[in-house]
């Protein structure tokens, strides 16, 4: 491998119209299709311009901002390696100082994808951008651009930067390249090993059967992209994820090397071996027959609030052929499960130390991925169950106390606010409140109900009991799980900011067992969260919210050890 190092300045870098400059030597200066579209955001054009405006200040400082940019020279094209987000920030943060960046019609940097492109010699000759295109990062970039450089001098900023120097890295050898990459200290947002699997199997395809099949590893990579992102993954967690399902992989262990020792050339045939996992799980996700497959319901949610080691195990399962009923229960497991994890995570995470349980999440991260290898070196029923058995016993080893549980549980809130802590917990508490809805459907076959309920209602919707108006602040009981129900949403829409009291001749006409539960226990002073006798109607109150959370977090604990056992 060759490996020439050059410096240019950036306007001999981008000019065509110079023997010295780069592209003036007849190269073109390319994104290569399969490379990551543009992504910075507004932290990174913040620190970019900050330490190009602090140069321009300060000209004396010899301050390199830039890093290095590498490139992999062939044939006539220079394609960037690292250095893709710099180098279109860079060139952006031109064209918002105005200046004219094409010369003799040509533009400094070619992107194989077309739709980007499109965008970004749009902008180059400042011509109007459709409403869909303005949501790119480029156009976005240079509005960030345009905002801050109001009230600057643009045409000297411009001048400064068109003198500062960039080091350039020119090898000829992609794949080398790339592992260079892996060694250099650069800015911006690094490659990471997925970044590098992938490139190593688009240049090794092409090089062993041409640049047909590249096409179709491009194809298939981005049906993976696609696939992943419809199940809220992106594709480098995806391929992480789906590693350690399949193969060991400690926190040590670097993946790109592990997929070089691991993979045979047979690169295509790997893409679709994962492409199928992701499939699969899509498939269970959406339903798509239209029937009921008793899964869907329960891996939506678990897919929202996961743990990456629970979601090893969630691909084993999915991998493995074992009987669809087992696999319902142990997603349902699952589901349940890491909706305790997430729970006593959020907490955890904004401060509230009121946990005595020994929570061993470590222990579990390693049961779940020793759970994950068993069933994918399993081969017949019998080690898949024993399997099954000791991990649902390691959970239930693990579970925090009932106490410890009914006290977070008690006080998840939902609360409409945009902020981003409160809609963790609104999600947390619709689960909850839904799950629990589902289990006293469950729990009540045989008076009116034939079938079991696997899937929320699309009629579901939350009701405060208490109006949501009485609430002080987000921290008012008014808003705690204590103080909800499932509602059908015709009977919900129709109820104003009226009184508990006024509201029970609403309540009746629903079909939800756990509003028929609620107005039993609480029209017949029988409740078992307030003991006989405590309300009527009239007197569900604040107390009342806080019993009835602690008797709801008492039937979800209990349903766990249930599910567990």
């Amino acid at each position: 491998m060759n490996i020439n190092i050059e410096k240019y300045t950036v306007e001999n870098l981008f000019g065509r119209n110079t023997d010295d400059s780069l592209l003036g030597k007849k190269y073109i200066l390319a994104i290569p299709r399969f490379q990551r579209v543009y992504s910075w955001q507004d932290e990174h054009w913040a620190m970019f311009l900050e330490d190009v405006l602090r140069s321009w200040k300060k000209r004396d400082l010899n301050t390199d901002f830039w890093g290095s940019i590498l490139l992999c020279k062939k044939d006539n094209i220079y394609e960037i390696v690292d250095g893709q987000q710099r180098l279109m920030t860079l060139l952006l943060l031109q064209i918002s100082l105005g200046a004219k960046i094409e010369v003799d019609g040509k533009s400094p940097l070619l992107l194989s994808d077309n739709e980007q492109n499109e965008i970004f010699m749009k902008l180059v000759e400042r011509k109007h951008l459709t409403f869909t295109q303005k949501r790119n990062n480029m156009f976005r970039a240079k509005q960030y651009f345009d905002n801050k450089l109001k009230n600057q001098d643009k045409q000297s900023i411009l001048n400064f930067l068109n003198t500062t120097i960039i080091s350039v890295i020119i090898v000829d050898d992609e794949v080398e390249s790339n592992l260079l990459f892996g060694r250099l200290n650069t800015r911006g947002l690094k490659l990471n090993q997925v970044d590098l699997i992938k490139y190593w199997i688009f240049s090794q395809v092409e090089k062993n059967a041409g640049k047909q099949n590249n096409d179709i590893a491009l194809q298939k990579w981005g049906s993976l992209q696609e696939v992943s992102s419809s199940i809220n993954f992106s594709i480098e967690r995806f391929i992480t994820i789906w590693w350690k399902s399949h193969y060991h992989l400690s926190n040590n262990d670097l993946l790109f090397e592990s997929f070089k020792n691991k993979v045979p050339n047979d690169y295509i045939n790997f893409l679709d071996i994962v492409l199928d996992t992701a499939s699969k799980i899509n498939v269970l996700k959406k339903n798509n027959d239209g029937n009921d497959n008793g899964i869907g319901r329960n891996l939506k949610w678990f897919l929202k609030f996961a743990d990456d080691s629970s979601l090893v195990a969630l691909l084993s399962i999915v991998d493995t052929t074992f009987s669809k009923i087992s696999k319902k229960k142990l997603i349902e497991i699952l589901t349940v499960y890491e909706f305790i994890r997430a729970l006593i995570t959020y907490n955890n995470e904004h401060g509230i130390t009121i946990l005595k349980s020994e929570f061993d999440f470590e222990i579990m991260n390693m049961s779940f991925m020793n759970f994950s290898m068993s069933l994918i070196n399993s081969s017949n029923e019998t080690s898949i169950n024993q399997a099954i058995d000791t991990l649902k016993k390691n959970m239930l080893d693990n579970l925090p106390s009932s106490e410890d549980f009914e006290t977070l549980f008690t006080n998840l809130r939902h609360c409409d606010k945009k902020d981003p802590l409160l809609q963790q917990e609104k999600m947390l508490s619709t689960y909850a409140i839904y799950t629990l809805a589902n289990w006293l459907d469950d729990l009540t076959k045989g008076i009116g109900l034939t079938v079991e309920r696997t899937s929320d209602d699309d009629e579901y919707s939350i009701e405060h009991i208490v109006p949501k108006s009485s609430a002080v602040n987000e921290n008012s009981d008014e808003y705690k799980i204590g103080n909800l129900i499932v509602l059908e949403k015709t009977i919900n829409n129709s109820l104003g900011d009226i009184s508990v009291r006024e509201k029970i001749s609403s309540y009746k006409q629903s079909s939800y067992t756990q509003v028929k539960q609620f107005l039993y226990k609480t029209l017949r002073r029988t409740s078992k969260w307030g003991g006989v006798n405590t309300w009527i109607a009239t007197e569900f109150n604040t107390q009342n919210i806080n019993l009835r959370g602690e008797a709801l977090a008492q039937e979800f604990y209990e349903h766990m050890n249930e599910l567990l056992k």
